[in-house]
């Protein structure tokens, strides 16, 4: 509403008032008390109401306040917590950088290398401990002090312009140099650190000095290849000839320095296709040394045969040839003799075979044509004994019986001929025999020899053996007969029968104490018919220790005998697996 429209009625208000008050109160006034509190009743609650507003407006205010302050409390909590991890990390931190620095120091001063820093003025920052050693100066009296003139002997020299190239160009710069500081060999390396350098020295003296006696050394060997009599190369692993004496020049029939410097491609086109470039790769590839023969044609067609070892070296593989011609038509001479005396002994085999097929028919002759008229002479004298006896006189009745056992001694020598005969074609049936059981069964077969007689028969342990059984029960009879036959003369016969093992054999043998024999004559100990004692002393046909011999070396192995006269005798045998 317009202020100006409301003036009138401002004016009139007083009018009003004072109307109200005429006319009104006189009504009024019988009840004003009841007015008046039924005012005062509307003033207090209002005034109740609106403090009872202002006292939760108040209420909510303060609770508000309250949140307020606890979200600034714990805020202000998590700041001061991070504030103190911060610090304590910043604290951790410096105590590491402190503790790097300290071992930094310590490996820097401690180093083996000399090290030392300079400053951009060329002032010394800090030098180690091998520094003072290795450049012969106090650490007080280089701190502070230009290397220039701690140093004026490297002034002008090429050390000053590599030290000033690292610092003008703040570039790393490494070399080896004899110091006349150090008067010796140093591997200087230089660093650009901060504004300045940081110089690291390592004494190379020793190394120096081996690498001038390894190039010495080289040289020295390099003369000895020179003049080796066999072909010496050292070929790159780009496949170029690096060196090559006069030898292996000679080999390849060219000039040394048309290969040096040059591929084997290039020097021998092909080359890459033949078993010595696959071999010289193999042993680059695998490090490992290769031995090979190898047939070279020549390009005039001529053919030559090296022996060929090859090495792996640093620089790639090193080559020796031996020239082995004259060797290999040496052996290409001796096969061809070989193949020539198998043939002849081809032929000779069959002769032998023609031999002894005609040997089989003549014993066959033998055993037949000689066995008739001795057993009519046996028949007919065993007659005449038996029908004549009366008629005969002691001497022609004695006669009689010398020709009888003529006869039978005559038959028992055919019998042992054709058994000796024999052994040489039948062939062996091997097996695992025990000894022991075959010495049982040869002893029983001789029980009739041993009939009446006190024999201390010693047997020991006897290992098994691979053999023929029939066979070897044949020397085991003819050893022991042997032992039984030489030992009548004794009154207390003692025979033993053991095995000596050794290390590659085992040794059997037969021991008695009986007559024995002269050791001057054990070389006819085993030959047919050679005999050692009378018949009249001891019968026998001798020929049962050559059979002996003959069935042990069939086996592979050896027989020998050790004696002396009347002391008795030992005979010994060993199998080819006597051990198996």
């Amino acid at each position: 509403m317009n202020p100006l429209t409301l003036r009138p009625l401002l004016a009139l208000l007083p009018l009003l008032a004072t109307l109200l008050l005429q006319w009104i109160w006189p009504w009024l006034q019988p009840y004003a008390w009841v007015l008046v509190f039924i005012l005062m009743g509307v003033i207090f609650s209002a005034f109740y109401e609106r403090l009872r507003k202002a006292n939760q407006q108040a209420v909510e205010s303060l609770a508000a306040v309250r949140t307020i302050n606890e979200k600034l409390k714990t805020r202000v909590q998590e700041r001061t917590a991070e504030l103190a991890r911060s610090r304590e990390s910043i604290l951790q931190s410096e105590e590491r950088l402190q503790e790097s620095d300290r071992r930094l120091a310590e490996i820097v001063q401690g180093m083996t290398e000399a090290c030392f820093a300079l400053d951009n003025d060329w002032r010394f920052t800090f030098v180690n401990d091998r520094t003072e050693t290795l450049l012969r100066h106090q650490r007080q009296s280089m701190l502070g002090r230009t290397i220039w003139e701690t140093f004026p002997q490297l002034n002008g020299t090429p050390m000053e312009a590599l030290y000033r190239r690292a610092m003008a160009e703040r570039v790393p710069v490494a070399f080896e140099v004899f110091s006349p500081v150090a008067e010796r060999w140093l591997d200087i390396r230089l660093f650009p650190s901060g504004d300045g350098l940081a110089a690291f020295l390592l004494d190379i003296d020793a190394r120096k000095k081996v690498e001038v006696a390894l190039r010495e050394s080289e040289s020295r060997y390099r003369g000895t290849l020179d003049t080796m009599m066999e072909g010496c190369q050292i070929i790159g692993r780009d496949w170029r000839y690096l060196y090559i004496n006069e030898v292996a020049a000679f080999h390849g029939h060219r000039p040394a320095h048309e290969l040096l410097g040059r591929t084997m491609m290039e020097s021998y086109p092909g080359i890459e296709t033949t078993s010595v470039f696959t071999a010289m790769q193999r042993c680059m590839d695998e490090q490992k040394p290769m031995q090979m023969e190898n047939a070279f044609v020549y390009p005039d067609g001529t053919r030559a045969t090296f022996q060929l070892g090859i090495q792996p070296v640093p620089e790639g593989v090193f080559v020796l040839s031996l020239d082995i011609t004259e060797r290999k038509r040496a052996e290409e001479k001796i096969n061809q003799l070989n193949a020539e005396l198998e043939q002849r002994v081809i032929e000779r085999t069959a002769q032998l075979e023609a031999a002894n097929k005609e040997l089989e028919s003549f014993s066959y002759s033998v055993s037949h044509d000689l066995r008739a008229p001795l057993r009519a002479m046996d028949g007919f004298s065993r007659a005449l004994q038996e029908d004549c006896s009366a008629q005969l006189s002691c001497d022609g009745q004695r006669y009689l019986q010398i020709i009888r056992n003529s006869a039978q001694r005559m038959g028992h020598l055919i019998d042992d001929l054709l058994t000796f005969s024999r052994l040489s074609r039948v062939p062996l049936s091997k097996r695992t025999i025990d000894t022991r059981l075959l010495v049982q069964s040869a002893l029983d077969d001789l029980s009739t020899v041993r009939e009446g007689r006190q024999i201390d028969l010693r047997i020991s342990e006897l290992p098994t053996c691979e053999g023929d059984p029939a066979l070897l029960r044949q020397v085991w009879i003819n050893l022991l007969s042997n032992a039984f036959k030489y030992t009548l003369k004794r009154e207390a016969v003692v025979v033993e029968i053991g095995c000596t093992v050794e290390p590659e054999r085992n040794v059997y043998f037969v021991r008695d104490n009986g007559t024995g024999f002269d050791m001057r004559y054990v070389h006819k100990l085993f030959g047919v018919f050679q005999r050692l004692h009378r018949v009249e002393d001891y019968e026998g046909t001798g020929v049962g220790l050559a059979i002996v011999q003959r069935i042990i070396h069939r086996h592979g192995g050896a027989v020998w005998a050790d004696a002396a006269l009347d002391q008795g005798a030992t005979f010994y045998f060993t199998l080819q697996e006597a051990n198996k």
